[in-house]
């Protein structure tokens, strides 16, 4: 999942998503976030064609119509003013969908009396597509591996143990690895960043729900220092002192810590049982692995009583400096992913106003038109006859033009109605690069327009521009251009006053500078 809490509508259309073997999930939320219409159906489907590959359709059926969709399939629902639900399997009695990541089921008669008939449908069954961008086959390969690196390290760490049982050491690594892993998720929890495992660990009914422990004052120490953030302290702290403590210091300065901690568990259990009266799992999680860990740090002390004896104490102020240094780093950060987390409604808000078509066109239109028409030297890409022309004044070698260029040409690729006016800059001088570059390219589309295209994808798909192997690539008898016409191109970007590239014009007005071409795309493609 993403970092920040979705809104219920972004959490279906990504799960919807997911099902197709899609999960660039970042991606997908920011497009629906910049699409105009958002959150209607036109946004969803539109996003999910051209951003997962996903082609759609959106229908209205009948209720005995349903068996026959594609699943799953997006279904409207007239409740809470609007929502979206995925449903995964349809029975004659029963309905089983997905919302806000959790699995739902409802008798059929109950879901015809919320639903209002609209689904978006695949126009492809969901296998034929896991096949096509089934990139995720490296997933099981990383887990091998990273365990073969973790028992690695184990064994390495092992070997320099002369104190006490290796047994022992790797039985308080895997407490404490798993302890910093559940302190992670609480974090996440606390923080509002949570994500459908972590949902289904914590429960959300009377007798187990994580939210409710993890947002009562007894949960916090201060306004800034919550119990979530002490455990995870304690856990990665004690990690770093048995990694890089010697082996009696860190044992006994872990033993200590594991002491002082043991006591809060008493409290924890007795607080969510008569004072709460609901269960958090992963914090029950926490408990048990305080007094595993407590099981293993006495048995090491009982067998190897030598260990009090060669501690050295001149060692404390390092073991404080490591212990504390995951809270520094962590308090200083803290506030960091807060503010994040409050920035998402105000920049969806914002998205709302930015990429609202009317808004956009009164500022488009408010800017200056192009003097003259376009040279006639003008390399033209896509839809000759689009009422939709997008005007790039471009350098062959300028990194930000090929970085434009390149979404410029993934929205033809991927269908996009827009005539594309690419308008080369450079001097009348027969040394200049610029110039030969332009001059190659133009008799390649002289000969040639479906090359043109080919030519320059190649071109900017290149770490470093070689202008004489590029040249060879795409032979081509270059004649001497009526110099009357670049001519006319130099005068053109002069008497436009081009100062930069890439400069963009849409339909003949500059671009506003408040707004970058490539958040565009939904915008222009809506725009009458």
């Amino acid at each position: 999942m993403t970092n920040t809490k979705l809104d219920p509508i972004t959490a279906t259309t990504i799960n919807f998503s997911n099902y197709f073997g899609f999960d660039a999930v970042t991606q997908l939320q920011e497009k629906l976030l910049q699409h105009p219409y958002y959150p209607s159906l036109l946004s969803i489907s539109e996003v999910l064609e051209n951003e997962a590959g996903i082609k759609n359709f959106a229908v209205k059926i009948q209720s005995d119509q349903l068996h026959e969709v594609n699943l799953p399939c997006m279904a409207h629902l007239n409740t809470k003013g609007g929502e979206y639900v995925l449903i995964t399997e349809v029975k004659a009695d029963k309905i089983f969908y997905e919302l806000e990541g959790k699995k739902r089921q409802i008798s059929f008669a109950d879901f015809e009396k919320i639903w209002t008939g609209v689904v978006l449908v695949s126009e492809v069954q969901k296998q034929e597509l896991k096949q096509k961008l089934n990139y995720k086959v490296l997933i099981p390969y990383l887990v091998p591996l990273f365990s073969i690196a973790l028992i690695g390290i184990l064994f390495f760490k092992s070997l320099t143990i002369t104190l006490f049982s290796p047994i022992l050491f790797t039985g308080q690594f895997i407490c404490l690895v798993a302890g910093l892993s559940i302190s992670v998720m609480l974090l996440i929890q606390s923080l509002g960043r949570s994500n459908s495992f972590i949902q289904q660990l914590c429960g959300s009914e009377s007798k187990h729900n994580c939210n409710h422990i993890l947002s009562s004052q007894a949960a916090h120490l201060t306004s800034w220092f919550s119990l979530s953030d002490l455990g995870f302290l304690y856990f990665s702290g004690s990690l770093l002192i048995l990694f890089l403590s010697h082996d009696s210091t860190a044992a006994v300065a872990i033993l200590t810590l594991n002491v002082l901690a043991l006591p809060f568990t008493f409290w924890s259990v007795y607080y969510q049982w008569k004072i709460a009266r609901t269960w958090c799992r992963l914090c029950l999680m926490i408990q048990g692995l305080f007094w595993l860990q407590a099981l293993f740090s006495f048995f090491t002390l009982y067998k190897y009583p030598a260990l009090f004896s060669v501690f050295n104490f001149y060692q404390i102020p390092l073991l404080l400096i490591v212990f504390l240094f995951p809270s520094v780093v962590w308090l200083s950060s803290k506030d960091l992913f807060k503010n994040a987390q409050k920035l998402v409604p105000l920049q969806s808000e914002l998205n709302k106003f930015k990429f609202n078509v009317e808004v956009f066109k009164n500022q488009l239109y408010s800017q200056n038109q192009y003097v003259g028409a376009l040279p006639k030297t003008t390399i033209v890409l896509g839809n000759p006859d689009s009422l939709l022309a997008i005007t790039m004044i471009s350098n062959p070698f300028c990194n930000p033009c090929a970085k434009a260029h390149q979404f410029l040409e993934e929205w033809i690729t991927k269908g996009m109605d827009f005539k594309l006016n690419i308008v080369y800059t450079f001097r009348m001088d027969e040394n200049d690069k610029q110039q030969h570059f332009f001059k190659h390219l133009l008799a390649i589309q002289q000969t040639d327009i479906h090359l043109v295209e080919k030519a320059l994808k190649n071109w900017y798909s290149q770490d470093y521009q070689k202008l004489d192997s590029w040249k060879e690539k795409y032979p081509i008898n270059v004649k001497e251009e009526d110099k009357l016409e670049l001519l006319e191109q130099v005068n053109w970007c002069k008497l436009n006053e081009i100062k930069g590239t890439p400069t963009f014009y849409i339909n003949g007005y500059q671009l506003p500078k408040q707004y970058q071409l490539k958040d565009l795309k939904y915008v222009l493609m809506n725009l009458e």
